[in-house]
Order: C-alpha cells, then sequence, then structure tokens
C-alpha cells in the first residue's frame, strides 16, 4: 500500500530544489546563507529532507545514481562540494554558537551523505566488484575534493561499507593513523566533536590496524582533561590490543596500565566497574548492535547481556540505562534505522513512487528491558533515570516510543509512585520535555496526567459539564499542564508548538483552559494576558459556560481580585468594541455582568470608558436594573463633563437616526434631556455648545414635523 507525502514534507523537498536552483542562478545569495537555511529545513525533519538533500548534493558531484530533474542538475559540482564540504565539518566540530535545529540538521544530512554512500558502496558490490576502487576514489576526488585527511577520516569511519571493508581497511588504517597523529601534535584544543573521536576509536578496536602508539598517546594525552570521563572505558582495551600489535608500545608504563586494568586478556572487576560508570553509551552499543529483537523476550535480554559479559549491578547506572531508553526513542538511531528502511524502498519503487510502508521490526519492549535490568541492579534508582532522560537526543513522536518509555518507567519503578512533578519541572531540554508531554497528551490511553496527582481546574460548578469519560480532555483538566505550556511558549526553542498545543485545547475545551489560565498563580504574565485577551471576547459571546465560568473566575483566590477583574471588565469591552452599535451583545455584557456575583454590575458601571457606561446604562434602566436619572446624577458628580458630553453623544445617535433598537422611549429621552438642563450652567464652554447644538437640532426637528402636519391639514 502506498502513502503519499504529506504536505509539510513536500514543500520541505521543493524548498531543498528551489534554494539549491535560486543559489545557483542568483549567485547574490552567498554560500553561507544557503549551507544555514539547509540546515534549518532539514534540522526539523530528520526523515526525507535531509536524505533528499543529500541525494541531490552526491547526484551534482557525479557520486551514484544521476538525477533527472531539471532544478537538480542546475546545481553545478563546485558548488554542490563546497556545501558537502560545510556540512562534514559542521557536523563533526564543536559549534557552540549555533542552535540546535542547525545542529540536527547537519547531522541529519551528514548521516544521509553516509547512508547514500554505503548503499552505493554495497549496491556496486553486489553487481561488479570492479566498480569498487572507481567509487571509493570518487568519494575523495569528487565528495570531499577539499577535505583535509581528519576530516575524510571522520567520513569514511561513519560509513558502513559492508564487504567493501576488504577494499577500503587499509585506506581507513592510514587515515586513522593520520587523524590520531595530527590531532597528538597539535597544541590546540581539539575542536572534534566527542562522538566522533570514539567512532574512530572504535574503528580502530574493531580492525586490523598496527597504530596503537598514537591511538594511546592520545587517550593519555586528553584522559587529564576529560571532564567527564568518556575516554578512560577505552584506555584498557586500545593499550591490551597495541601491545599485541606493536612493539613499540611494550614499555614499563603501559605494561603497568595493562596490568592493572586488564586480566587474561578481559577486564578484571575493578576495571570492569571504572569502565562502566565511566562509559555511559556501552548499554547502547549493546543493546543497539543486537537490534529490537533482542526485547522480544527476558531470556533473549539476558542472553545478549551474558554474551557482551554485562552482568554486573556496575554496569546499570541511571546514566546508561536512561541513554538505553533513550536510544529506543524517535531521536536515537532506531528512527534513522526506520528512515533507511523506507527509504530504500522509496528508491526500489521508481519515480514517481510514493513512500512505501515498510515491515519494521518488533518494538523494543520496555517491560522486559526494566525487568532484567532490575535483576541485574536491584538498586537502581528509577527517579534518577528519569531525570537523565533530558538529554538532547530524546525525542517522543510515536505512539510506540510512549509505549515501550512508559512500560519500562512503570516496571522500573515497581510499586513506587510515578514522578509526574519531575514532568512539569523545567528541563535542561526543552525540545525533549515537549515532545513528551504533547506525545502523552494525544496518547491518553497510554498516559493520561490526569489519572496522577494534580491540581485540578475547577468543573464542578460548570452549567454544562466536561464529560469525563473523554480522555483526551481529562489531561487540560491539570492546571499543571496548561501552567507548564504557558511557560514554553515564551521559551524561543519550542514556542510554536506550545502556541499550537495551547491553541487548540482553547478551540476545543475553552472553557476548561481558561479557568486554569486563571488557576496560575502571578505573575499575570504578558503571553498569559494576550491568550486570555484572544479567548474571553469569542467566550462571551456564545458559549454557555460564560456566566459560570466568569462567576468562577471573578471569584478567584489564586489572582489578586483587583487583577482579575480588570481582566474580565477589560474583555466586556473588548467583546463591545468589536460591533459598537450592537445591542444584542451589549444586553449579553449586561446579563452576564449581573450574574457576577459580588458586584459584578457596580463595577461594570465603575470602568473608565465612558461613552461605554453610559450605553449600558441606558439598557439596565430599560430593564428595570437602575433609576436612570438617580444613576445620571451620581455618575456627574464622579466624572463631570465627561458624562454630560457622552449624554449628549447618546442623544444625537439615536435621535437622529431612524426607529431601531437604539432609538430612545419618550421617558428616557425625557430624563436625559432634564438631566442636561439642570447641569447646563455648571458646564465648560465646550459641553454648552455642544447642548446648544443639540437643542437647536431639536428645535428644527419639531419646526420640520409642524410644517408637515399644517400642510397635511390645509390639503384637507
Amino acid at each position: 500500500m502506498s502513502i503519499g507525502l504529506s504536505s509539510p514534507a513536500r514543500y520541505s523537498l521543493s524548498y531543498v530544489d528551489s534554494l539549491l536552483t535560486d543559489f545557483t542562478q542568483y549567485p547574490q545569495k552567498s554560500i553561507q546563507f544557503v549551507f544555514q537555511r539547509l540546515l534549518v529545513t532539514c534540522g526539523a525533519d530528520c526523515g526525507s529532507p535531509a536524505v533528499h538533500c543529500a541525494r541531490v548534493l552526491l547526484s551534482a558531484v557525479g557520486f551514484g545514481q544521476p538525477l533527472p530533474a531539471g532544478p537538480r542538475r542546475s546545481l553545478d559540482e563546485s558548488t554542490a562540494a563546497q556545501l558537502i564540504f560545510l556540512i562534514v565539518k559542521f557536523a563533526t566540530e564543536e559549534q557552540p554558537s549555533r542552535s540546535v535545529l542547525e545542529l540536527a540538521g547537519a547531522r541529519h544530512i551528514f548521516n544521509a551523505l553516509t547512508d547514500r554512500v554505503s548503499a552505493e558502496l554495497q549496491d556496486a558490490e553486489a553487481i561488479n566488484d570492479g566498480q569498487l576502487p572507481l567509487l571509493v576514489q570518487s568519494v575523495s576526488s569528487k565528495v570531499l575534493p577539499s577535505a583535509s585527511d581528519i576530516q575524510l577520516c571522520l567520513f569514511w569511519v561513519s560509513v558502513t561499507p559492508g564487504k567493501a571493508a576488504r577494499l577500503i581497511n587499509p585506506f581507513i588504517g592510514q587515515l586513522l593513523h593520520n587523524f590520531f597523529v595530527i590531532i597528538v601534535s597539535s597544541r590546540e584544543k581539539t575542536v572534534i566533536r566527542t562522538e566522533f573521536v570514539i567512532r574512530c576509536i572504535t574503528a580502530y578496536l574493531e580492525g586490523d590496524y598496527d597504530i596503537g602508539t598514537p591511538v594511546v598517546t592520545f587517550l593519555r594525552n586528553h584522559i587529564a582533561e576529560d571532564k567527564k570521563h568518556i575516554f578512560n572505558s577505552y584506555l584498557g582495551q586500545v593499550v591490551a590490543k597495541a601491545a599485541k600489535f606493536s612493539a613499540e608500545v611494550d614499555n614499563e608504563a603501559l605494561i603497568t596500565q595493562v596490568e592493572q586494568l586488564c586480566a587474561t586478556g578481559t577486564y578484571n572487576s575493578a576495571a570492569k566497574k571504572a569502565l562502566f560508570e565511566s562509559s555511559n553509551m556501552l548499554l547502547v552499543g549493546v543493546v543497539q548492535g543486537a537490534g529490537r529483537s533482542c526485547t522480544a523476550s527476558e531470556e533473549a535480554f539476558r542472553a545478549r547481556l551474558n554474551e557482551m559479559t554485562m552482568t554486573e549491578a556496575a554496569c546499570f547506572t541511571p546514566s546508561t540505562v536512561a541513554l538505553a531508553l533513550v536510544s529506543f526513542l524517535d531521536g536515537g538511531p532506531s528512527k534513522n534505522s526506520i528512515q533507511a528502511k523506507r527509504h530504500a524502498s522509496f528508491e526500489r519503487a521508481g519515480p514517481g513512487v510514493s513512500e512505501l510502508d515498510v515491515a519494521e521490526d518488533p518494538p523494543w519492549n520496555g517491560k522486559v528491558f526494566a525487568t532484567v535490568i532490575n535483576e541485574m541492579n536491584p538498586n537502581l534508582d528509577w527517579y534518577e533515570v528519569f531525570d537523565r532522560l533530558d538529554d538532547v537526543q530524546m525525542l517522543v513522536t510515536r505512539r510506540q516510543s510512549l509505549i515501550t518509555l512508559i512500560d519500562a518507567l512503570k516496571t522500573g519503578l515497581r510499586d513506587k509512585p510515578f514522578p509526574i512533578a519531575k514532568l512539569y519541572t523545567k528541563w535542561r531540554c526543552r525540545e525533549a520535555q515537549l515532545s513528551l508531554i504533547s506525545c502523552m497528551l494525544e496518547n491518553p490511553d497510554v498516559f493520561c496526567l490526569a489519572d496522577y496527582p494534580h491540581r485540578s481546574v475547577p468543573t464542578g460548578t460548570l452549567k454544562s459539564t466536561p464529560d469525563e469519560s473523554d480522555r483526551l480532555l481529562a489531561s487540560w483538566c491539570c492546571v499543571e499542564l496548561t501552567e507548564l505550556l504557558l511557560t514554553m511558549a515564551g521559551e524561543q526553542n519550542v514556542q510554536t508548538i506550545a502556541i499550537r498545543l495551547l491553541h487548540s485545547a482553547l478551540e476545543k475545551w475553552p472553557d476548561v483552559v481558561l479557568l486554569a489560565l486563571f488557576q496560575i498563580p502571578p505573575p499575570v504574565t504578558d503571553l498569559r494576558q494576550k491568550f486570555i485577551e484572544m479567548i474571553l471576547p469569542v467566550f462571551i459571546h456564545h458559549h454557555t459556560n460564560a456566566v459560570s465560568v466568569l462567576n468562577v473566575i471573578w471569584n478567584s483566590e489564586v489572582l489578586p481580585r483587583t487583577t482579575v477583574h480588570n481582566i474580565i471588565i477589560n474583555g466586556f469591552l473588548a467583546f463591545h468594541a468589536k460591533a459598537p452599535d450592537d445591542q444584542q451583545r451589549l444586553a449579553r455584557i449586561l446579563d452576564i455582568a449581573n450574574e457576577l456575583k459580588p458586584g459584578g454590575l457596580a463595577e461594570l458601571f465603575s470602568c473608565s470608558h465612558v461613552p461605554f457606561i453610559v450605553e449600558m446604562g441606558l439598557l439596565a434602566s430599560k430593564r428595570d436594573y437602575l433609576k436612570l436619572d438617580k444613576w445620571l446624577e451620581d455618575k456627574f458628580a464622579e466624572l463631570g463633563d465627561p458624562l454630560v458630553d457622552n449624554v449628549i453623544s447618546q442623544l444625537q445617535r439615536r435621535l437622529f437616526t431612524p426607529a431601531s433598537s437604539t432609538s430612545l422611549s419618550p421617558e428616557t429621552f425625557s430624563i436625559m434631556m432634564t438631566f442636561l438642563r439642570n447641569h447646563v450652567a455648571k458646564l465648560s464652554p465646550l459641553s454648552k455648545q455642544k447642548y446648544v447644538a443639540l437643542t437647536d437640532k431639536l428645535k428644527e426637528i419639531q419646526q420640520q414635523q409642524v410644517g408637515v402636519l399644517e400642510g397635511n391639514f390645509v390639503r384637507m
């Protein structure tokens, strides 16, 4: 069954094409600009855009199968090679000043480039061994013509050559030797990312390379500076291997290290404990190396751990377990493997065919994983494991990933309560936190926030109570959720997604979210104010729970009463301002304000917007909520001339228009004119002029009406 690309995915692919084409045709765009836009586009999605970008760039330099589309041919070879060079450099070196999105984009394109080269090597080996030397040579001559030995080394150790390894291993061995010699001899601190240094060390350990001296020297030089103790765990392995391969390293100092770290070719207990405490990635390597099938059953997982001699409690620390869990999710190796399978199917289908469904391995089993881990280390602190999930690689976007994670955590915790409070505290990596929250909101049957201790939104007094069986709504009845998303909505990296989640909830359950916004303690930030101002007018207009919700808010004890009342009054004003002549809106405001107890109507008439309160006063007198003559006198004592000016304006607007819902009854007209005559002597000159103009206009109308009557009498 075929599945079409989503609109965002199609847009991203088109944008990559357009960006590269425009750059070629309009060279005023700098290569740095195009490079940065590619990173951002591919950083937002590690799937199709990055794979497509890699294919276009490799095709442009003449590596692999050419792409027929016109825009892609217009990218010249030199420009494509420069972009590939920048991507490799950016992905493999530390970039402290760059955004998370840019770093992710570089990583995604780099992985797509190495995956593409790996696929070409494996395809060539399957078709004709004679093509392999040419392909290997073209990587250096076409793909990375200006790369240094270090960059070539980092690229090649990231390639999976398959059977072609026999051809390129000598070449990689020389690159590895040069890599460590250059780093050791350099006086400047290395800027190569630790991940890639470890790839080089691992490549040395897995291959038959007689280059032990520079590797050992590098490790010994860097262990003192390695505050995270990442390299400690490799020293024993490297020293042991180097001692076997080369007599050069068989000196007294290194023999001592071998004796301390190795026993009969394997690690002794003390060395193994230090190894696993200092290297967090080993458990990740063990599970990812075996794949998802290793957690298919408890027996299979135990067998895998025994095979890798990981049977001691010290192997399973909060850090190692958390990183293994992260690797099961959507930001780790699992997603790359899924994308690679789908991409391969897409290519086999030929041009013009959408992505295909691909049979995936069984999912990671969180229950099996946690059960066996607890056997290996019964004292493991799973609360600390949860803390360590705050990691830049942590991403939960799929339902199955959430199931795996929650199963693992609940099984690991056994009878201990779930650390729900940690879910709401500020994480260092907000993207990770928001991805988890968002996936929980979409899948409340897997994990529902409302099932755990929380501050409840007070929905019990609503006229129309929410459906308690609606699990999608249940999470939004937790005040902590709205409070967390409101905070995130003010943070740049996660702002867009947080606001989108809040908007979606406001559209579905405005009463619940509005109540939650008023249950969050001070301060009332500008962002919270904007959300309230956005929803209040719409809510006042037609929602069945308007009166009951506003009554709860009116009497809120979480925020200062003055603040709350001002917000609601301003909401009334905003609602009225959208259609000032709409008497139904005025009536709606008056009805709701009259229900706000205590003092809703009184505070409404105390607002500073004089035209509004005059209109409200006239409508209230019509409903017998107040005596108009007394109310006008009281307000004049408070407001003075502005009240008179607005009474005159109301008379002019209502008298000199055809009869409608805004017209005045004779009694109301009489009260208003009496009020004006009583105070005309005290008015300012400007107000007197307005009063005189009004009376003159009334006399003119009266004379016209008399003339009409006389004319009718004459005709009779």
